[in-house]
């Protein structure tokens, strides 16, 4: 990356959730502390003995709107959903000249409501997904009252004159709701079949099918325990595995599903120092904090992209992740989890 990309990403302070945008050419990062986001162009270059990832620009996105920004998910690859925990969750159009500014002010084209059947309060995570019929849905997690979302648009659609025709965002109301105390990150599956949200103050990951039959009462289908507090989690392309940061341990937890569904495991398949100690110890700041925060998989190239506040960003193959033994930390995940406990305790959760 050229000297100045490197001094952004050195000086993004604390992050929270990154998201690809749908073709691949951009990585957003919620710089959480600044109340800015960070614009990466993305190259990836070589071939299967040796890749590279190259950051060729970033463009730093400031507005009045951002206040704490903490969860991204693109609705196409122009425009960018924030899910701001001090405020609200705002859509933003992303110029076409974006990459050529060091820094770009927007306002917000629309804002996701509040209604009587879903309230909206201290956003955090969010995703979003094409419903196929012109359509789009979010799902955010309102981290302390405890619920998700759901809030359905239309596609973005150009006009005659370059202007982008943008209808407003219905609240279709609390979506999940049972069993929920802090949800802290949410995925969809690329087939749209399952839902995943980790839990922070239970150190779980609940999977829900995305069906029908979903609704504020719907019990998780299955639960993937062994997190101390999980934040960002993702899919792989084929669904099989579930990926989970773990804010409050250096490790990456690797959950694989058993057949074709998924089942309820009592910790991960496979867990990955993803962080050394003494980074890890420069952002335990708290019992629940030093980990990994965001992740996302750039599923055309097998590539993960992590970030957190002292390791603001790095990439993996996820080919190479899969072939790393994994290490036996299930004591040491059981005994931050007490630590946890005992700060959920402090606040009454």
């Amino acid at each position: 990356m050229p000297e100045r990309v490197k001094n952004v990403v050195s000086s993004m302070g604390r992050t929270e959730d990154a998201q690809f945008s749908p073709d691949g050419r951009f990585l957003a990062i919620a710089g959480f502390t600044l109340s800015e986001i960070h614009l990466f162009a993305i190259e990836v270059a070589g071939d299967s003995q040796s890749r590279t990832v190259n950051i060729t620009a970033c463009v730093t996105i400031h507005s009045n709107s951002l206040r704490r920004p903490h969860g991204i998910a693109f609705i196409d690859n122009e425009h960018m959903i924030v899910a701001n925990r001090e405020g609200r969750v705002h859509v933003f159009r992303i110029p076409a000249n974006a990459m050529e500014h060091e820094f770009i002010h927007l306002q917000p084209i629309e804002t996701l409501r509040s209604s009587l059947r879903g309230k909206v309060k201290s956003p955090g995570s969010i995703d979003c997904y094409d419903l196929g019929d012109g359509r789009f849905r979010v799902l955010a997690c309102n981290n302390y009252i405890h619920t998700v979302t759901s809030h359905t648009g239309n596609m973005p659609q150009m006009a005659p004159d370059g202007n982008c025709k943008f209808k407003r965002i219905s609240n279709d109301g609390v979506l999940i709701k049972k069993d929920l105390l802090v949800p802290d990150g949410i995925c969809v599956s690329l087939d749209k079949k399952w839902l995943a949200i980790s839990v922070h103050t239970s150190g779980n990951l609940q999977l829900y099918k995305l069906d029908q039959e979903l609704n504020r009462r719907t019990q998780p289908a299955c639960i993937l325990e062994g997190t101390v507090c999980p934040h960002g989690i993702r899919f792989s392309w084929d669904g099989k595995i579930l990926y989970s940061a773990d804010a409050a341990s250096p490790y990456l937890h690797l959950f694989y599903r058993r057949g074709d569904t998924w089942t309820s495991l009592p910790k991960p398949d496979k867990s990955i120092r993803i962080m050394s100690q003494i980074v890890f110890n420069q952002g335990r700041v708290n019992d629940e904090e030093g980990g990994l925060k965001g992740i996302d998989i750039l599923h055309q190239e097998n590539i993960l992209a992590v970030t957190s506040e002292f390791q603001p960003l790095a990439f993996y193959e996820l080919d190479r992740l899969q072939e790393i033994p994994g290490l036996d930390v299930e004591a040491e995940i059981r005994e931050k989890s007490k630590l946890r406990d005992k700060a959920m305790a402090a606040y009454g959760w």
